[in-house]
């Protein structure tokens, strides 16, 4: 999957995905995704991560819960086709969270970095939200804060799941050093 920040040429930068499929020895282009629901500035495509017939896409940019509120859409591949499932959006979402700026699939779970998040009062300090797939629908399961959240951390800059761990990255945590939490 190889993401095209302009790819949707009837909305500025709303974006789009290229799938690619290898065949023998070459790679074709399989197929272009876009959102069902493209926004200007949205910024689809901005973060991709692909398990099994499933791609988890980011667009951080998405209004849905204010300007730069951010979500992540689930497309799944069913026969030769590739299907917009869901639209993942944090429940409590609101503008500049920037959801869907980092993301990852693995497994039944989907976990949607929120790197402006406000956490306790403390701007910028970040989260992530963890959802899980009951056979039917997506669900929110959890959402993930560091144990010491601190203002523009940054928290959910980067994330990343394997099997029963996720790993969050805080861009700008310990006074702009960064680290790095691991949730079992």
């Amino acid at each position: 999957v190889v993401s095209a920040r302009d790819g949707n040429p009837n909305v500025s930068l709303g974006g789009a995905a290229y799938v690619f499929r290898k065949t023998g020895t070459e790679w074709e282009e399989e197929t272009k995704l876009i959102p069902s629901d493209p926004v200007h500035q949205g910024y689809f495509a901005y973060s991709l991560s692909a398990y099994n017939n499933y791609i988890l896409i980011g667009a951080p940019g998405d209004d849905h819960n204010g300007i730069g509120s951010g979500a992540a859409y689930i497309f799944k591949k069913e026969g030769n086709t590739w299907v917009e499932q869901t639209k993942l959006i944090p429940s409590d979402g609101y503008m500049n969270d920037n959801a869907g700026g980092s993301v990852s699939l693995y497994g039944d779970y989907a976990i949607v970095g929120c790197s402006g998040d406000e956490v306790n009062d403390l701007p910028g300090s970040g989260s992530a939200y963890l959802f899980k797939y009951n056979g039917s629908e997506w669900n929110e399961e959890a959402k993930l804060i560091p144990s010491d959240p601190s203002e523009y951390a940054q928290f959910g800059h980067s994330v990343a799941l394997h099997e029963n761990y996720a790993v969050i990255g805080a861009r700008y945590a310990n006074d702009f050093i960064g680290a790095s939490y691991i949730f079992r």
